[in-house]
């Protein structure tokens, strides 16, 4: 559990070293306001998925990652809303990856 917890909390240096494609400009700072940002999103997404959460980069050069109701991932640059990529619930992502390793697998059965 605690390599795979120490991995979740630094999920943009994971991201990135597995997901050349999600970094955003890093001479850019800027941080477009969510509603562009979630328009953007759902400009890509099929009818009926929204976003519902939002993961801003704690740095410059880090990609923002809007999560949806159907479990996909949209990886825009914060300044621009430029789409980097569009991950789907099939498709890997090393994050909820991580998440569903150290949550599900890694627990085991409550109670042994």
């Amino acid at each position: 559990l605690s390599v795979t917890g120490a991995l979740l909390v630094f999920p943009e240096p994971v991201g990135r070293a597995v997901h050349g494609d999600r970094v955003a400009d890093p001479t850019n700072e800027a941080v477009r306001p969510a509603t562009e940002l979630i328009a953007a999103a759902h400009a890509v997404l099929p009818a009926g998925d929204r976003v519902v959460r939002m993961q801003y980069p704690t740095g410059p050069g880090e990609a923002l990652v809007a999560r949806t109701k159907e479990e996909r991932a949209v990886v825009l640059d914060p300044a621009t809303g430029r789409v980097l990529r569009v991950v789907e619930p099939d498709g890997f992502d090393v994050h909820h990856f991580l998440v569903r390793l150290h949550v599900s697998l890694l627990a085991g059965e409550v109670g042994t």
